[in-house]
C-alpha cells in the first residue's frame, strides 16, 4: 500500500509541479530522474532547483527521492519542513510515512493522526496509521484504525484484508472472519482473502470449513507459496503427511530459496517414513539456511537411525549453539 500510495501521490505532484516550474530544465531533469528510478540524481536536481527556489513543490519532490533512495533521515527533514509550509494531509502522510520507515512509529503515528483530520486525507492517513500500529506490534489499535480507513472506504477489499489482519493478529478471530468474508465479497478472486479465512477457521476450531477456504485459495492461485504452505499445515495438523509433503513440495517449487518450506516438506516425509527424501528435504533447508533449527532436530535422529554417526556428529555441533538442550539429548543418543 505505500509504494501504490506513493507512486499516487508522485504522479499527482509531478503533474502539479508543471506550472509552478515550467522552463525549469533542472527540475525537469529531476522529474525525468525520478521516473527512471535515480533517485541520487532526482535529489542532486531538485537541491539545486530549492537552492534558488525554496517553494513547497521542490522540497515535496526532494523528500519523495530522499524517500525512494531510502534515506529516511533526510526525507524527514524534508517532510517536516514541508509540513510547516503546507496544510494538505497527504504531506503528512508522507512525512509519516519517512518516519515509520525511520522506524520511529509513535512519532509516525501522531502525524498520520494529524493528516486523518484533514480531508481528503481519511483514508491514506488511517491506512498508514494502521501498519504503523501493526509493524510496532500494537495490533489493536491497528484494528481501531483500518476500521477506520473501512467506513472511509467500505468497498475497498484491502481495506478489509488490512483490518482482518491486525483483527487476527490481535486474537479477535471472529471480528477478523467478518473482515476477511467482507473482503472476498468485494472481490472473489482474493487468494489471501480466502486463505486467512482458512486460517482464521482454523482457529476458531472449524476444521472443515477451514479445508473449502484453503481450497478456494489453490484454485485462484494454485502456485501461490502462502496458499500451499497453508494447505500444507492443515493436513500436517490433521496427521495426513503424504497429502502435507504434496503441497509443502509445491511451496518449494513456487519460493526454492525459502528454507522453511523444505523443512516443513522434510518434517512431513519424515512422519509418513519416507527417510530419504526427508534427509533430501532437511538439506536442502540448511544449505539455504545453516540456522535452520526445525531442518536440523528432524535431520539428525534420520542420521542416527540410518547408521551416519560422523554425519550426525556435525549436525549436532550445528545445532549447539541454537538449542544446546536438543543437542545433548542428541549426543546421548550416540552413545
Amino acid at each position: 500500500m505505500r509504494t501504490l500510495l506513493l507512486a499516487g501521490l508522485v504522479a499527482a505532484i509531478l503533474a502539479g509541479a508543471a506550472p509552478v516550474m515550467a522552463q525549469n530544465p533542472v527540475f525537469d531533469r529531476g522529474v525525468q530522474a525520478y521516473k527512471a528510478g535515480d533517485y541520487l540524481a532526482a535529489v542532486a536536481a531538485f537541491d539545486e532547483v530549492y537552492r534558488t527556489n525554496p517553494q513547497p513543490v521542490v522540497l515535496r519532490n526532494r523528500g519523495l527521492s530522499y524517500f525512494k533512495a531510502k534515506d529516511y533521515r533526510r526525507a524527514i527533514v524534508d517532510f517536516e519542513a514541508l509540513s510547516k509550509q503546507t496544510q494538505l494531509a497527504d504531506d503528512l502522510v508522507m512525512y509519516g510515512n519517512a518516519l515509520d520507515n525511520g522506524g520511529r512509529y509513535p512519532e509516525a503515528i501522531a502525524v498520520y493522526q494529524r493528516a486523518a483530520a484533514l480531508p481528503p486525507g481519511e483514508l491514506s492517513a488511517w491506512t498508514e496509521m494502521g501498519k504503523a500500529h501493526f509493524r510496532a506490534g500494537q495490533f489493536s489499535l491497528a484494528a481501531d484504525a483500518h476500521a477506520k480507513a473501512a467506513i472511509a472506504k467500505p468497498a475497498d477489499p484491502t481495506v478489509q484484508l488490512s483490518l482482518g489482519d491486525a483483527l487476527y493478529k490481535a486474537g479477535r478471530y471472529p471480528e477478523a472472519l467478518t473482515a476477511y468474508r467482507a473482503a472476498t465479497r468485494l472481490q472473489p478472486s482474493n487468494s489471501a482473502g480466502w486463505r486467512m479465512i482458512g486460517n482464521t477457521q482454523l482457529k476458531l476450531n472449524d476444521r472443515a470449513g477451514a479445508l473449502e477456504s484453503f481450497d478456494r485459495a489453490l484454485a485462484i492461485e494454485p502456485g501461490n507459496y502462502d496458499n500451499n504452505i497453508a494447505k500444507g499445515v492443515q493436513l500436517y495438523n490433521s496427521k495426513d503427511y503424504a497429502g502435507a509433503a504434496i503441497y509443502y513440495r509445491r511451496a518449494t517449487q513456487a519460493q526454492p530459496k525459502m528454507a522453511t518450506a523444505h523443512a516443513y516438506l522434510g518434517d512431513a516425509l519424515r512422519l509418513n517414513k519416507d527417510l530419504a527424501g526427508a534427509r533430501q528435504a532437511y538439506e536442502a533447508a540448511l544449505a539455504l539456511d545453516a540456522k535452520q533449527t526445525l531442518a536440523l532436530k528432524g535431520l539428525i535422529p534420520i542420521l542416527i537411525q540410518t547408521g551416519d554417526p560422523a554425519a550426525a556428529r556435525r549436525r549436532i555441533d550445528q545445532l549447539q549453539p541454537l538449542d544446546a538442550e536438543a543437542a545433548a539429548r542428541y549426543r546421548a543418543m550416540l552413545l
